[in-house]
Protein backbone atom coordinates (compact mmCIF):
# COMPACT_ATOMS: atom_id res chain seq x y z
CA UNK A 1 0.00 0.00 0.00
CA UNK A 2 0.96 3.65 -0.78
CA UNK A 3 1.38 5.87 2.27
CA UNK A 4 -1.09 9.01 1.80
CA UNK A 5 -1.65 12.21 4.21
CA UNK A 6 -4.88 13.30 3.22
CA UNK A 7 -7.49 15.41 5.11
CA UNK A 8 -10.23 13.08 6.61
CA UNK A 9 -13.48 14.16 8.90
CA UNK A 10 -13.56 12.53 11.97
CA UNK A 11 -16.54 9.81 10.62
CA UNK A 12 -14.79 9.22 7.25
CA UNK A 13 -11.56 8.33 9.65
CA UNK A 14 -14.20 5.92 11.56
CA UNK A 15 -15.20 4.35 8.33
CA UNK A 16 -11.76 3.90 6.92
CA UNK A 17 -10.75 2.70 10.24
CA UNK A 18 -13.66 -0.07 10.80
CA UNK A 19 -12.78 -0.87 7.17
CA UNK A 20 -9.23 -2.23 8.20
CA UNK A 21 -10.20 -3.51 11.72
CA UNK A 22 -12.66 -6.09 9.67
CA UNK A 23 -10.47 -6.80 7.18
CA UNK A 24 -7.32 -7.63 9.52
CA UNK A 25 -9.31 -9.38 12.12
CA UNK A 26 -11.90 -10.98 9.40
CA UNK A 27 -9.67 -11.34 6.21
CA UNK A 28 -12.68 -10.11 3.96
CA UNK A 29 -14.41 -6.60 3.77
CA UNK A 30 -17.32 -5.39 5.78
CA UNK A 31 -20.57 -4.85 3.98
CA UNK A 32 -22.50 -1.54 4.26
CA UNK A 33 -24.95 -2.95 6.59
CA UNK A 34 -22.37 -3.95 8.95
CA UNK A 35 -20.15 -0.76 8.47
CA UNK A 36 -23.51 1.06 9.67
CA UNK A 37 -24.36 -1.91 12.61
CA UNK A 38 -20.41 -1.16 13.78
CA UNK A 39 -20.71 2.88 13.40
CA UNK A 40 -24.41 3.79 14.72
CA UNK A 41 -25.09 4.59 11.36
CA UNK A 42 -29.00 3.73 11.07
CA UNK A 43 -29.26 4.23 7.28
CA UNK A 44 -27.30 2.36 4.47
CA UNK A 45 -27.45 5.18 2.22
CA UNK A 46 -25.07 7.10 5.08
CA UNK A 47 -23.08 4.48 4.43
CA UNK A 48 -22.74 5.06 0.94
CA UNK A 49 -22.45 8.41 1.22
CA UNK A 50 -19.09 7.96 3.96
CA UNK A 51 -17.50 5.41 1.07
CA UNK A 52 -18.21 7.33 -2.01
CA UNK A 53 -16.07 10.14 -0.28
CA UNK A 54 -13.68 8.12 0.81
CA UNK A 55 -13.42 6.51 -2.45
CA UNK A 56 -13.03 10.10 -4.29
CA UNK A 57 -10.17 10.93 -1.98
CA UNK A 58 -8.34 7.42 -3.15
CA UNK A 59 -8.69 5.75 0.00
CA UNK A 60 -10.84 2.83 -1.36
CA UNK A 61 -12.47 0.87 -4.49
CA UNK A 62 -15.95 -0.47 -4.92
CA UNK A 63 -17.71 -2.74 -6.95
CA UNK A 64 -20.93 -1.79 -6.14
CA UNK A 65 -22.34 -4.94 -7.78
CA UNK A 66 -20.30 -6.68 -4.84
CA UNK A 67 -21.98 -7.25 -1.40
CA UNK A 68 -17.82 -6.94 -0.13
CA UNK A 69 -16.93 -5.37 -2.68
CA UNK A 70 -14.69 -2.76 -0.52
CA UNK A 71 -10.99 -2.56 -1.36
CA UNK A 72 -8.06 -0.42 0.77
CA UNK A 73 -6.17 1.23 -1.58
CA UNK A 74 -3.78 3.76 0.78
CA UNK A 75 -2.17 3.79 3.78
CA UNK A 76 -3.72 7.29 5.50
CA UNK A 77 -1.55 8.70 8.18
CA UNK A 78 -3.61 11.62 8.46
CA UNK A 79 -6.48 10.82 10.99
CA UNK A 80 -7.98 12.71 13.61
CA UNK A 81 -8.34 12.00 17.30
CA UNK A 82 -10.45 9.56 18.44
CA UNK A 83 -13.05 10.77 21.29
CA UNK A 84 -13.16 6.09 22.31
CA UNK A 85 -12.09 3.43 21.48
CA UNK A 86 -13.38 3.36 17.38
CA UNK A 87 -9.66 3.26 16.43
CA UNK A 88 -8.36 0.08 18.57
CA UNK A 89 -5.83 -1.22 16.92
CA UNK A 90 -4.13 1.60 15.81
CA UNK A 91 -1.10 3.46 17.67
CA UNK A 92 -1.92 7.49 18.04
CA UNK A 93 1.55 7.69 17.84
CA UNK A 94 1.56 5.88 14.06
CA UNK A 95 -0.76 8.94 13.10
CA UNK A 96 -0.53 12.79 12.65
CA UNK A 97 -3.34 14.94 13.82
CA UNK A 98 -5.68 16.24 11.20
CA UNK A 99 -5.42 19.93 11.07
Amino acid sequence: MVTLSVQLTHRQAEVLATIREFVETKGYPPTIREIGLRLGIGSPNGVVGHLAQLEAKGAISRDPLVARGIRLLKDFTCLPEAENDRFKGFARDDFEACA
